[in-house]
């Protein structure tokens, strides 16, 4: 009977050392997955802006299950669109169907795992150039409301570009 005891004992201390280390594990594979998500989003709205000859963006959204899902101020990209922007404005146009809509992060695991950004839309041009003004992050509202014509090149916008398997790292610096 001392046996079972001990070995039960035995049993329920393994597995309350374990447990934090597994919950740890299942945390760390869903950021993975959240990270591969995104990361996936980005490489898509490159790829259809070269395919479709068309400027497409990338943006956060609340509500991804709407017919047409509208761009979110709020930089938590929790969930996210891609759509082509035809006037470059980073907003999708009306009842036009996003080209993906997606929930990578359940709406249950929001305040233990986030995907957020510093800025409210990733733009790419139509030869898959990724879109940038230098700053803008900073201006904490959507482009529309800060630039007079969004199909316009901006004076300070640079065309980031490389050659074939080139990363760019941005941070809030740029």
């Amino acid at each position: 009977m001392l046996e079972v005891v001990v070995s039960l004992l035995i049993i329920v201390l393994i597995i309350g050392i374990a447990e934090p280390t597994f919950q740890e594990s299942r945390r760390n594979s869903r950021i993975a997955t959240v990270a591969g998500e995104l990361a996936a989003a980005v490489q898509l709205a490159r790829a259809e802006a070269v395919k479709r000859q068309k400027i497409v963006s990338m943006c956060p959204t609340e509500n991804v299950a709407a017919h047409s899902p509208k761009c979110s101020e709020d930089p938590n990209f929790d969930a996210w669109i891609v759509f082509e922007d035809g006037d470059g404005d980073c907003l999708p146009v009306a009842g036009a169907v996003p080209i993906r809509a997606e929930a990578a992060v359940p709406s249950g695991e929001a305040a233990r795992i986030a995907a957020r950004g510093t800025g409210v839309c990733i733009s790419f041009a139509t030869n898959g150039a990724l879109r940038v003004v230098p700053g803008s992050h900073r201006w904490h509202r959507l482009p529309q409301a800060a630039l007079a014509s969004l199909t316009a090149t901006h004076p300070d916008e640079v065309l980031v570009t490389g050659k074939a398997g080139t990363v760019v790292v941005m941070n809030a610096h740029l």
